[in-house]
């Protein structure tokens, strides 16, 4: 086969492992960017590709997940302005609250990556009580902050912020 064959399959590939999911695992035992780093150098060696090709297939199919997810989550905010169950004033104040808290997420797992599991989930308890207090002060019921997030910052979510 030739290299222009295994980038379509790498992708393919890919998708399968992102449509099946990863169970999670705890913060002590789990470092995802290593072993996201150790996938990408198994499948360039295997297949014989540049380290960089495949990380670029990685790297552009987790932009295509955030895109699709975050205009999941404004298409779901519409509705609810449509409804009339928040203001579109409140929509906008989600939308850049949300862009914050993925701005600062980085520098959150990387202060708690030397914490024990229980400062880790005071930690995590911090940031839930602070996020519904913003919502609180801003006139806004945190059930719509959530939604898209499994049931929110320190309740086993399936995504983060």
């Amino acid at each position: 086969m030739n290299k222009k064959l295994y980038v379509p399959a790498l992708a393919i590939m890919l998708l399968g492992a992102t449509a099946f999911g990863v169970s999670a695992v705890s913060a002590e035992s789990y470092n995802a960017e290593n072993n996201r780093t150790s996938l990408i150098q198994k499948l360039a060696t295997k297949f014989n590709l540049k380290q960089e090709d495949v990380k670029s297939v990685f790297d552009e199919q987790r932009q295509t997940r955030e895109t699709e997810r975050q205009a999941r989550f404004e298409e779901k905010l519409s509705q609810y302005v449509t409804s009339g169950k928040i203001t579109e004033t409140q929509k906008q104040a989600i939308i850049a609250k949300m862009k914050t808290l993925a701005s600062e997420r980085q520098a959150h797992m990387d202060a708690m990556k030397n914490m024990t599991p229980e400062q880790r989930k005071a930690e995590m308890e911090k940031h839930r009580t602070a996020l519904e207090q913003w919502a609180k002060d801003n006139n806004i019921d945190s059930k719509y902050l959530y939604f898209g997030y499994g049931k929110g910052m320190g309740h086993k979510m399936g995504h983060r912020f």
